[in-house]
């Protein structure tokens, strides 16, 4: 049995606002889920995505991530960063504690342009959208300065923790959201074998697999979509 707090539970974070956009999940970390977090998590979500301007949609890029996954894109970027320091700007190291994204509580967020029906970078001038992932990065538009402040004012007012070290994310009732509003920690970790009846079954997981295998080969070769 899972031991929530405040009697919290995963749910889909379209829950309470299906026009909430989701990041494809051949570009997502967490693949054997849909993207979950905390019921609560959800309806502050849709309160934010209620007030953004009539042309936006708020995306969301990752919730509730195994520890299994977070070891596994840990691993990834320290060897592709080669460096600890510069993989810890970007990445949660499993062995500090709880994975922020493992309690539920942590969310990736972005900007959909409902004219363009593309999502926004808010890294640009950068191809990355993670590049430049400080917050009050002085190299990044005007523009998307603007956007990055939109979001984490409209976070902040429903109570979220913002990420001193990435935009994107933000986190409602784990150690980070504790420490930034010196309040007691909400949720714990939740393990993956407690929530196995949430993954995707095993044939959905083996077709994603193969349509991730496919997309980033053809990525490789034709360079087609490097923004994630």
């Amino acid at each position: 049995m899972i031991k929530y707090f405040m009697s919290d539970y995963l749910v889909s974070v379209k829950k309470y606002n299906q026009k909430l956009v989701e990041l494809p999940i051949k570009k997502r970390i967490e693949t054997q889920y849909p993207i979950l977090i905390r019921d609560e998590v959800s309806k502050k979500l849709a309160k934010v995505s209620f007030k953004l301007p009539k042309n936006l949609k708020l995306q969301i890029n990752g919730g509730y991530r195994s520890r299994k996954t977070q070891e596994k894109i840990w691993n990834y970027r320290l060897k592709q960063f080669k460096n600890y320091k510069n993989t810890r700007k970007l990445v949660f190291d499993p062995k500090e504690g709880i994975p922020p994204h493992s309690t539920g509580g942590a969310v990736d967020i972005g900007l959909f342009n409902i004219k363009t029906n593309r999502e926004i970078n808010l890294s640009n001038p950068f191809q990355k959208f993670y590049e430049e992932a400080n917050p009050f990065s002085k190299k990044i538009s005007r523009e998307s300065h603007k956007q990055r402040m939109l979001i984490r004012k409209l976070m902040l007012n429903e109570n979220f923790a913002p990420n001193p070290r990435e935009y994107w994310h933000f986190s409602y009732g784990d150690k980070a959201w504790a420490d930034f509003y010196k309040k007691k920690i909400l949720y714990s970790e939740i393990y993956e074998e407690e929530i196995s009846n949430l993954k995707y079954n095993l044939l959905k997981r083996f077709v994603i697999k193969i349509h991730r295998k496919i997309f980033q080969l053809i990525n490789k070769i034709f360079k087609l979509d490097l923004s994630y």
